[in-house]
């Protein structure tokens, strides 16, 4: 069972009311940026909430990682890493008219009940046939129809059922280790998705987008749970999952965004337990600039251009780094504090630095070691978070390096123009 006491623990937090409150990964120790509220029929029984940039899958790892939520289990990662299924595919054969596929269709006890043949002629375009009886040809109309691997289906119950659209893109996902079923050729209804959740991957066209929305309408119409999940970065129309450059844990990752963001989309909002809070004194907020910055938090300064902001924040942190106590009227937590500009050039940093000094009283080498300015102006990469081509977020190197030199210097005040 999920225990609110244990996310806080290993996360470094502590239980406000009915939520676990903790510092969200990346950090100071005084953040509360990310909290745990218990939801009972969300994934593991509870939903990671982040304000200040978190990823909640990613928390959730590292809170598996320290043992405070159970190793996920098949069933709810898509479900990756079955058992190996037996194939589908009879070897492939090529004749005078092209190269042939038979895709082996079984019903729920797993008997075969037909055979799908596709055939590949030579000028590119493709056909399919129906074959059964031992091979007797037939028109689609006289088949028994069924959803493509529907045993797999039927058997698994509790698993996350994945469509693309093929037979030949169902077999490619089954072998990644997903319980897969094609998008073409369903039935008119489809009893066997009852109460289940199917994600939906279309092709890159409007053909494709349309399979989608039609299937989509027939899991919704049988009591199913239908997500349309497109591949990012498929770049020529009609591409499928066959030709997307993730891997399975990759496209896990997709699902679990699109299953879990509507788990978070139907769940209430969590409150504050007012009477578990009225038994423990409230601790006062601590600020780096007094009633403006809290300490461990993001804040945003604004204003018209040439109003003063950078000058501004130029100016806190050198009352800060030389313990003046007050700028403006304003309360400055004293200790080292850095200055990082990509608008200015050092020589414009130095010729404000020097008039700062002289206004407050300071002198400008007695700064040294608790004033760090930095310009960045005219470096290229200095955005702080970047994807790659599999649509994934993560912080940046710019990021990483900006944290080191926080680390280095003890800034306990960073501005950044």
């Amino acid at each position: 069972m999920t225990d609110l006491r244990k996310i806080a623990s290993v996360m470094g937090g502590e239980v406000r009311g009915n939520v676990a409150a903790f510092p969200t990964p990346g950090h100071g120790k005084k953040d509360r940026g990310s909290w745990a509220s218990l939801v009972p029929g969300a994934p593991d029984g509870v939903l990671i909430h982040s304000a200040n940039g978190g990823d909640p899958l990613a928390i959730k790892d590292e809170l598996r990682s320290k043992g405070a939520l159970p190793q996920r289990e098949d069933k709810r990662r898509a479900p990756l890493l079955r058992r190996s299924s037996a194939p589908r595919q009879m070897p492939v054969q090529t004749a005078a008219a092209g190269k042939h596929t038979a895709f082996i269709y079984h019903d729920e006890s797993g008997a075969e009940v037909f055979r799908k043949v596709r055939t590949d002629l030579e000028n590119g375009e493709k056909t399919f046939s129906w074959h059964h009886d031992e091979g007797r040809k037939s028109g689609r109309g006289e088949q028994p129809i069924i959803p493509y691997r529907l045993d797999e289906i039927v058997r698994e119950p509790d698993s996350i059922v994945v469509m693309a659209e093929g037979e030949k893109c169902a077999d490619f996902l089954a072998d990644g280790g997903f319980l897969a079923t094609s998008s073409r050729d369903l039935p008119a209804s489809l009893p066997w998705f009852d109460g289940r959740t199917v994600v939906i991957l279309p092709d890159n066209d409007d053909a494709g987008q349309g399979y989608a929305k039609a299937a989509a309408r027939k899991v919704e119409e049988a009591g199913g749970k239908p997500f349309i999940v497109p591949l990012p970065h498929l770049e020529q129309a009609g591409e499928d999952i066959c030709d997307w450059n993730g891997g399975p844990e990759d496209l896990v990752r997709l699902i679990e965004r699109a299953v879990v963001g509507s788990s978070k989309a139907d769940a209430l909002l969590p409150s504050l337990d007012l009477a578990a809070l009225a038994l423990t004194k409230a601790s006062p907020v601590e600020f780096a600039i007094e009633r403006v910055a809290p300490m461990g938090e993001v804040t945003l300064f604004t204003g018209p251009g040439g109003g003063g902001k950078s000058l501004l924040a130029h100016q806190l942190c050198t009352v800060g780094a030389a313990a003046l106590g007050a700028c403006l009227g304003l309360a400055v937590t004293p200790g080292p504090t850095m200055y990082v500009t990509c608008e200015d050039a050092a020589e414009h940093l130095h010729f404000r630095q020097e008039r700062l000094c002289e206004a407050l009283g300071v002198p400008m080498a007695g700064l040294a070691g608790q004033l760090h300015i930095v310009s960045l102006r005219g470096e290229l990469d200095n955005e702080l978070e970047g994807s790659d081509d599999k649509g994934n977020y993560s912080p940046s190197p710019a990021y990483h390096r900006l944290a080191a030199t926080i680390r280095a210097t003890g800034a306990k005040l960073l501005a950044s123009t």
